[in-house]
């Protein structure tokens, strides 16, 4: 497999939680009932399409680590390990190599954030209390080593229900639904500025070319200057929002709950070019001068950044909530009920491979581990690692 060629950023938050997620709670217990098969990894059109990277090389399952309790969030690939959180609010470390637990950490509280590595620290954030009228909800931010799991510090934080951690230049950015931002420095690794907005969260959050942007669910919108550390602008995208992710030139692309897709290049939030889908784009990726987006009609599409113009469009039998996972030639998705991830290739936009997960389904995205060569799938009760011909150094068999 190869590396990615860039990170996915994009944030969709727990109050965001469309009709389909309600269907996954409710498969949740049936397929825990059921029997996982083991399934002939395969190749498909293998004679026309060849493989991503090595020619004849098939996706091969390289094992798979049981979770104790079911994952909350996204996964965080650190080196060779895969970090992520449970339902309980605890950190699990799991070693890609011998896919093992390499550590937890349970800290107290629930996690309140997404998982980020910054400056060789993990950093997340905690809630814990406001159970009852007595009780007051304090908010923390959380330090720990990604080797060992230990805490460094913590700080605290004006209290919210749900945080986005980003990093740009300037520094850590911490943003909470409260409407509250605070930039940690780069150079000293400590608060510099804070400031809060007057908006109703929650927020989808991203930083684009040294400019944050928080959007509500509404579509009110502010751009903040990181190095000025002011605020630009503040508006209205006309629309509700779904999902928002970064763009290379200090804007945004904005999905909407209607399947349309546009690109906000100016601080004002002016659409530079428009899309239309087939229903709800659920997530969007951004690689260089690409967008790939993921849709409840049953497309992938590809779309130029700059224009927005169609490159190419892939149906596949499910409708996608899941973002892709894009690694240098190919792309990798998975929707409802699909009992397998599909490879497509990125140039032109053919299904190259398809990696079986029997009777399981996908909770999150798949992460691909960049100095591993592999692909972590998350699933209802484990996670499974696919590799293109080896696993962990050794020729890996198909099963």
């Amino acid at each position: 497999m190869n590396r990615p060629a860039s990170t996915v950023n994009m944030t969709i938050y727990g109050m965001f939680e469309p009709i389909e997620k309600i269907f996954l709670v409710t498969m949740a217990g049936l397929l825990q009932l059921s029997v996982v098969l083991a399934v002939t990894t395969f190749r498909a059109d293998a004679q026309e399409q060849p493989a991503l990277g090595e020619a004849g090389n098939p996706f091969a399952a390289c094992g798979v680590f049981t979770l104790e309790r079911p994952i909350s969030g996204e996964l965080l690939a650190v080196g060779d390990t895969v970090i992520f959180t449970d339902d309980a609010g605890t950190v699990n470390a799991v070693d890609v190599g011998s896919r093992t637990l390499a550590w937890k950490a349970e800290l107290g509280g629930t996690t309140a954030s997404n998982l980020l590595q910054w400056s060789e620290r993990i950093f997340f954030v905690t809630n814990s209390g406001g159970t009852d009228t007595n009780d007051k909800k304090t908010s923390q931010l959380r330090e720990i080593n990604p080797v060992t799991g230990l805490p460094s510090r913590s700080i605290s934080l004006s209290s919210a229900d749900r945080f986005h951690l980003a990093v740009s230049d300037e520094g850590l950015v911490i943003v909470g639904d409260d409407g509250s931002v605070i930039l940690m420095s780069a150079a000293s690794q400590e608060p510099v500025w804070r400031i809060a907005i007057p908006v109703e969260g929650p927020f989808h959050t991203t930083v684009s070319g040294g400019v944050l942007w928080m959007v509500n669910r509404s579509g009110i919108f502010s751009s903040i200057s990181l190095s000025e550390r002011k605020i630009i602008a503040q508006g209205s995208l006309g629309r509700d929002i779904r999902s928002i992710a970064a763009d290379t030139e200090h804007g945004i692309f904005v999905s909407d709950n209607g399947g349309g897709v546009s690109r906000v290049a100016s601080s004002e939030g002016r659409p530079s070019w428009k899309f239309k889908a087939g229903a709800a784009v659920t997530g969007i990726g951004v690689s260089k001068d690409e967008i790939y987006l993921t849709s409840l009609d049953n497309f992938v599409y590809k779309l130029s950044a700059g224009s927005g113009d169609v490159i190419w469009r892939r149906r596949v039998p499910n409708r996608v909530i899941i973002p892709a996972a894009i690694a240098e030639n190919a792309i990798f998705v998975s929707g409802i009920g699909d009992d397998e991830v599909f490879a497509i290739d990125r140039s032109r936009g053919a299904v190259v491979n398809r990696l079986p997960l029997g009777e399981n389904m996908t909770l999150a995205g798949p992460v691909i581990l960049p100095g591993n060569g592999l692909l972590a799938v998350p699933l209802l009760s484990s996670i499974t690692f696919f590799s293109e011909g080896r696993c962990g150094g050794q020729e890996a068999a198909a099963n």
